[in-house]
């Protein structure tokens, strides 16, 4: 099981500015070797948009932050795909994964669960990310924690959702130190997580 941890040292390619945004797009293509996996999509205000036709998941990253996409080697290529943001201590990475074995969304969300909890012993429960009600996304689970990042407190938490044959999942990471930060870092990820079911229904239908 991947970790994405709240400290992030691995290298970002920096997003250019917003008029910049769809070569910005491009570029992470390129940078990341992910032609033929991701698409550049027309910008919006503030955002690169870029899509992985093959899910429906659609990444908008922050213009002017540090974004990245990946694509993981122990699936088939563009089977297993992730995109990041990050700036000014929020996190937001999105995964698309086709799985070649039967899973389900419990065994998905204990299991990045179990990981939070090895890489962060210390790790309290927080009160879970709110279930969306809609008639019109799938059902989901999550799960978040308080953790300690350069001895600051943050939110971390993760949501899963099945769509078709394709697992997505969200994992938001942001600095929560008092009770108003940590209230609005859940309704943050909450609204995040929306937005990206409701695209990946939205290209499925």
């Amino acid at each position: 099981m991947r970790t994405l941890v709240c400290a992030m040292t691995l290298s970002f390619v920096a997003s250019a500015a917003y008029a910049d945004a769809p070569q910005a797009a491009l570029d992470l293509i390129a940078s990341a070797d992910a032609q033929g996996v991701f698409e550049a999509a027309p910008s919006e205000p503030g955002a690169i948009i870029v899509t992985h036709p093959r899910s429906g998941l659609v990444c908008r990253l922050g213009a002017g932050a540090a974004n990245r996409l990946l694509i993981f080697p122990q699936a088939a290529r563009g089977e297993d795909v992730a995109c990041e943001t990050s700036a000014d201590g929020e996190t937001v990475v999105l995964f698309a994964t086709r799985f070649s074995f039967t899973t389900s969304l419990d065994e998905q969300i204990n299991g990045v669960a179990d990981a939070i909890r090895r890489r962060y012993p210390e790790a309290q429960p927080a009160p879970a990310v709110r279930p969306i009600i809609s008639d019109t996304l799938p059902p989901h689970r999550s799960s978040a924690f308080y953790i300690s990042r350069e001895g600051a407190r943050c939110l971390t938490s993760v949501s899963v959702a099945q769509v078709g044959d394709w697992i997505i999942k969200l994992r938001y990471t942001a600095p929560a130190p008092n009770e108003a930060a940590a209230r609005a870092a859940e309704q943050n990820a909450e609204r995040r997580f929306n937005e990206a079911l409701q695209a990946v229904v939205t290209r499925a239908d």
